[in-house]
């Protein structure tokens, strides 16, 4: 059987808050490009995000994965990204 989940970008700008703290520069722009839904934005919160340490994009990309995937151990996709079961 298939699962079908429904995502929102509302759900994940909250979550990207919750992870990275309401006054964090990256959860701003984060915020602001999914907000605004544009892809130029997004791309540039992700080239961003790669100017963090490792802990803090294994996070967001842990927070993307989940919203996208359902909680960790769900899908496949998580241990060939390297982040775990």
């Amino acid at each position: 059987m298939t699962e079908h989940r429904i995502v929102s970008l509302d759900a994940l700008r909250a979550r990207l808050r919750a992870a990275l703290g309401r006054d964090s520069l990256l959860a701003a722009r984060f915020d602001r490009a999914l907000e605004r839904r544009d892809a130029d934005l997004v791309a540039e919160a992700m080239r961003q995000l790669d100017r963090y340490p490792e802990e803090i994009r294994r996070a967001v990309h842990e927070v993307i994965l989940d919203w996208l995937f359902g909680p960790a151990g769900e899908s496949d996709l998580r241990r060939r990204l390297g982040l775990g079961a």
